[in-house]
C-alpha cells in the first residue's frame, strides 16, 4: 500500500511539474505574439501620423475629383478599405485613419 502511494505522490507531482512547464511555454508564446500586434500597431499608427502629415503638407483634399492622388486617398482613407490587422484594443483610439476633412479642423 504505501509503495502504490508513493508512486501516487510522484506521478502526481511529475503531472504538476509537466502542467507547469506548459503553462510556461504558453505565456511565453502568448508574449511574443501580443508584442508582434502591438508592433504591428505602432507601425499602422506611424503610417497614419505620416499619411497626415503628408495630406497637410501637399493638400491632397484640395486635388481635383478625378485626380489619381485624390482617388487614392480616398481609398487609403476609407475605414472600410482594409480589415484592421490587428485586435481592436491596440488600433488608435478612433479605430480607423482620420478623413482629410477631420484632420484639417
Amino acid at each position: 500500500m504505501r509503495i502504490r502511494e508513493k508512486l501516487a505522490r510522484e506521478i502526481e507531482t511529475e503531472l504538476e511539474r509537466e502542467i507547469m512547464e506548459g503553462i510556461l511555454l504558453l505565456v511565453r508564446r502568448l508574449s511574443i505574439l501580443r508584442a508582434k500586434q502591438i508592433n504591428r500597431a505602432l507601425e499602422d499608427l506611424n503610417l497614419d501620423q505620416y499619411l497626415s502629415e503628408i495630406c497637410n503638407s501637399c493638400n491632397l483634399c484640395n486635388a481635383d475629383v478625378g485626380d489619381n492622388v485624390s482617388r487614392w486617398h480616398s481609398r487609403v482613407q476609407s475605414p472600410a478599405s482594409e480589415k484592421p490587422r490587428v485586435l481592436p484594443m491596440t488600433l488608435p483610439e478612433n479605430g480607423y485613419i482620420k478623413k482629410c476633412s477631420e484632420m484639417e479642423s
